[in-house]
């Protein structure tokens, strides 16, 4: 049986500053910087460690755009968005396009979502249509519609921004 051949025994640390590819590797220790790490722990001896503190959920299918901002944590499965719960379980809260990558946005208790081809708001754990509401205020003659439907929302400034294609629509602010 041939010997192993030992090619990594340990690292100098993290070195962002040079090409990955010319960074060099001492054969002789088994030593060389990282050119990328995430969530490891380095000690004074060069070891590298996973870093403690996650752990697998038993949502185990192919997730994409999990979001948590203070409200509730969502994120998608095939075509569902999904309500996760402090027990690491999930519900159901709409039937999404199939891939259609999220954008979501807190404002208060509602948690406002759009992917390109459908949008929503949930509050309380309930999927809600997001339409252009009640007008409420003097007398206007200016025309209210519902928002449209782009690839990214977000909040700022009093107002709600949807990038639509090429297209950055904004709403009336808020009072």
């Amino acid at each position: 049986m041939p010997e192993p051949i030992v090619i990594f025994r340990g690292s100098n640390g993290l070195n962002v500053k040079t090409d990955p590819t010319r960074i060099p590797f001492n054969a002789e220790l088994g030593l060389a910087d990282l050119a990328v790490a995430v969530n490891i722990d380095h000690d004074s001896t060069g070891r590298v460690s996973r870093r403690k503190g996650f752990a697998a959920t038993s949502v185990t299918a192919a997730v994409h755009s999990l979001w948590c901002g203070g409200g509730p944590c969502l994120f998608v499965t095939g075509t569902s968005l999904c309500l996760l719960s402090a027990s690491y379980t999930y519900q159901v809260l709409a039937t999404v396009t199939s891939g259609a990558r999220m954008s979501y946005f807190q404002l208060e208790s509602q948690t406002y979502w759009m992917n390109g081809y459908e949008k929503g708001y949930i509050e309380a754990g309930v999927n809600n249509s997001w339409t252009k509401g009640t007008y409420v205020g003097p007398y206007t003659t200016r025309q209210f519609s519902d928002p449209p439907i782009g690839h990214l929302i977000a909040y700022e400034h009093g107002r709600t921004w949807v990038a639509q294609g090429n297209v950055v629509w904004y709403s009336e602010p808020t009072t």
